[in-house]
């Protein structure tokens, strides 16, 4: 499709071809391929004299250069969108409330963080962007467990998973099981969450290289740490730390540490586990991250608790 219409001279055409072929690298994990189809979409977009399109290419550029590192990512695309959003189409209001959304969770403001996305959600329902709806809605649900509200993660979620499963989409259904199975394992269903894990797993097997992958990995990894399962977790752990390095993503490149070092300390490896934390704290420190810093520190405080260590 795309050679036929750069032979036709069909700049908004070519514009829409690397848009999907961007999002077939995403859900394959080809992070490189999917930047370069976005970027690329952008170009076309704006030889068409389409500044809608360009800037949704924009947007989705900025809100996935977020997890790479959030403070090269204000610098890059901080003031590219404007501030008031009225009279903007919808189409492209939502992705930018997504970005916006993401921004605010990632600086751990997830009461705006709920709001930005929750008017993403609705952007995309009105749009019939049926994907962004069911990954929106399962991003509202996140913010709100990180509120300790996890009843109204769980409806959330739960909208988003009823969205996804008539889809077939194995990322969307996918990724709408991770979330719900981790709001379960927060609400002690831990039996019930590690179904949904499975399923999430199995469902993503084919995409292994992919990000929804990897959450699957966090989410079982943290499951098995509360299921007393000490080397499963480490396992696990060990796994999300080769995808996220991979992938080059900060917040799971820190997490895979942090629980790395936890699972450590509860099979008695106290210097390991020492060890590995502060490079988890490390990480959180280096990406701005402050929930990832939290979360380091407690496995750190933990670690010196259960274990006669020196203070550094």
């Amino acid at each position: 499709a795309l050679r036929l219409f750069i032979n036709f001279g069909d700049e908004e055409g070519a514009a829409d071809a690397h848009w999907i072929a961007a999002w077939i690298a995403s859900d394959r994990g080809y992070s490189a391929a999917r930047d370069a189809g976005l970027e690329a979409c952008a170009t076309h977009a704006r030889l068409a004299n389409d500044a809608m399109r360009a800037d949704i290419a924009d947007a989705a550029l900025a809100r996935l250069s977020i997890w790479r590192h959030a403070r090269a990512n204000q610098a890059q695309w901080g003031q590219q969108f404007p501030h008031n959003l009225d009279g903007i189409h919808p189409a492209l209001e939502g992705w930018i409330n997504d970005y916006r959304g993401a921004l605010a969770f990632q600086a751990n403001d997830f009461g705006h963080a709920a709001a930005m996305r929750t008017h993403a959600y609705e952007a995309a329902l009105e749009t019939g962007q049926i994907q962004r709806a069911i990954y929106a809605a399962a991003n509202i649900g996140a913010s709100f467990a990180h509120l300790n509200d996890h009843f109204a993660a769980l409806e959330w979620k739960q909208r988003g998973l009823d969205l996804a499963l008539p889809t077939g989409w194995p990322c969307s259904i996918g990724l709408s099981l991770i979330h719900t199975a981790e709001t379960l394992r927060l609400l002690g269903r831990l039996d019930t969450a590690h179904e949904l894990l499975a399923k999430a797993r199995n469902t993503l097997q084919t995409l292994s290289d992919s990000r929804c992958y990897t959450l699957a990995l966090r989410n079982l990894g943290d499951l098995a740490l509360d299921q007393g399962s000490c080397f499963e977790a480490l396992d696990t752990f060990r796994q999300l730390e080769e995808r996220a390095d991979s992938l080059h993503q900060a917040d799971f490149q820190a997490t895979a540490r942090r629980g790395q070092a936890h699972a450590l300390s509860y099979l008695d490896r106290p210097q390991e586990a020492l060890q590995i934390g502060m490079i988890a704290l490390s990480m959180a420190r280096e990406d701005g991250n402050a929930s990832q810093q939290i979360a380091a520190l407690r496995v750190l405080a933990e670690i010196h608790s259960r274990h006669e260590l020196p203070f550094r």
